[in-house]
């Protein structure tokens, strides 16, 4: 359920092999290498500055505290910006981000819906489907949601939209300041 139907086909690491997955790990490959990590040590060394101050403050918050450094350290990488919102000021990406995961957790857990165990659901998920005179279809992309036991539907849908928000919000917001400061945003 987590592919075509929330979205998560289209994550770097559940992309299915293809040209454009091989773009993708090339890109990934120049910034994560060990070369190209070293260029952003400043990034590291901020991020676990403010990891210490906060448990200096509060270390019994220790979880929290190393969930917000992975997330502000990846925000900051990825987009230039702070992933959270201390203030309410911007949406709180990391928030948002471990929101999308329990979604994922609960969808790609076996048998939580039925579309999980019934064969022929099964088969029409993996884009088997039912030959027409259109093609394939999958029978179980036209169950309608209001029909009980199709919340799997429901939640796909709910989902798709939070993971959407969570992946296009942030790139949006770079553009504009792009535009805005006619700079790069800085990490």
């Amino acid at each position: 359920m987590n592919g075509k139907r929330i979205g998560w086909n289209e994550a770097v690491t559940l992309h299915p092999s293809s040209s454009r997955h091989k773009n993708y790990r090339k890109l990934l490959h120049t910034v994560l290498s060990k070369s190209g990590v070293s260029k952003f040590h400043h990034l590291q060394y901020e991020t676990s500055e403010e990891l210490l101050t906060d448990l200096i403050h509060s270390p019994l918050e220790f979880r929290n505290h190393v969930r917000k450094m992975v997330g502000e350290t990846v925000s900051r990488l990825t987009y230039g910006f702070s992933g959270s919102s201390p203030h309410g000021t911007s949406p709180n990406y990391i928030e948002m981000a471990e929101k999308a995961q329990a979604h994922f957790s609960v969808a790609a857990t076996p048998n939580t819906y039925w579309v999980d165990f019934m064969p022929w659901c099964k088969l029409a998920s993996l884009s088997r489907g039912v030959e027409t005179s259109l093609g394939k279809i999958s029978i179980v992309a036209y169950v309608p949601s209001w029909i009980p036991f199709a919340n799997f539907q429901r939640d796909a849908s709910r989902w798709r939209e939070e993971l959407s928000h969570l992946t296009v919000s942030p790139f949006q917001r770079v553009k504009e300041e792009m535009v805005s400061t006619n700079t790069l945003p800085a990490c």
